[in-house]
């Protein structure tokens, strides 16, 4: 019984210990950031970069779904690289999954890798997008410091990395809190007008988001800006009247219950906003 309990509480504090680490690093190792991913000249692109967004340190920022976030040491840029143990190609487990388990994997890569190289090509400025390197090169020839959660300094190959820069963003949810609080409703309700004619454009640019959430926008200034990256695809039936509605009706949904709940004094000027823009785009199209 003894012996028991001591294995018991073994795994117990292994289990506890590992998930403290985890929290206070947000997960990042160096290692998860290279891949094995060989190179692939259909996710070449020609961007131009000003030299000074790579010329300086970028320290950790947060983590999401599919990246790992390091702010610029000015504070203006975003540097994004790709989380590839969640995105492997293989691994020693291979021979033992089932067929669809690869499929799966093999699909969520490619719609990954499309996802932001449709962004860059077709939505960048509505994505704050001024870098993606989406494959392996040896043209960059620049190695970037980089400090992770621990505050521990290291320095990592570009050529060797696939990663996104975009612009900083203010995001959109924390800033609509500081409007509605501090009473500046107008300015709000200028931030809501920028992000529904954001939706606007993406639908014209027949261009799906997968994953629209308020939490997934942010603003520069009065413009509004789409932050991830990974969740577009293309699809020309937006271009339409019942596209632009539909989308506009869907991607709204959960922002019109926060909107209800925590500042009913918008929800009015929102769902005006919508019949307006449907209307003006019903003449249009």
């Amino acid at each position: 019984m003894k012996i028991a309990f001591k294995i018991f509480l073994f795994i117990a504090l292994f289990i506890a210990t590992e998930r403290f680490c985890h929290k206070r690093t947000h997960g990042f190792r160096l290692h998860k950031i290279y891949s094995t991913l060989p190179y692939d000249p259909a996710m070449e692109v020609e961007c131009e970069l000003d030299p000074t967004v790579l010329a300086q340190p970028y320290h950790f920022l947060d983590s999401g779904g599919e990246c790992y976030a390091f702010l610029s040491e000015d504070g203006q840029y975003v540097l994004k690289f790709f989380k590839h143990h969640h995105m492997r190609l293989k691994s020693p487990l291979d021979p033992l999954l089932p067929k669809w388990e690869l499929d799966r994997r093999k699909m969520r890569y490619n719609r990954f890798f499309n996802s932001c190289k449709l962004a860059y090509d077709r939505f960048r400025k509505e994505t704050g997008l001024v870098y993606i390197h989406l494959t392996k090169s040896k043209n960059l020839q620049t190695s970037l410091t980089i400090t992770d959660p621990n505050h521990i300094a290291h320095k990592v190959d570009l050529d060797q990395l696939e990663f996104t820069v975009q612009k900083k963003v203010l995001m959109a949810k924390p800033l609509l809190v500081v409007l509605a609080e501090g009473e500046e409703l107008e300015q709000a309700k200028t931030r809501l007008d920028t992000l529904l004619t954001l939706i606007v454009q993406r639908c014209k640019a027949g261009i799906a988001d997968h994953d629209a959430q308020l939490r997934n926008f942010g603003f520069i200034g009065d413009e509004a800006i789409e932050v991830d990256l990974g969740s577009f695809s293309e699809d020309e039936t937006l271009k339409t009247l019942p596209g632009i509605k539909r989308t506009l009706l869907h991607e709204t949904t959960k922002m019109r219950k926060w909107i209800k709940t925590t500042y009913p004094e918008l929800e009015e000027h929102l769902d005006e906003k919508i019949k307006e823009f449907l209307q003006v785009n019903s003449e249009i199209l």
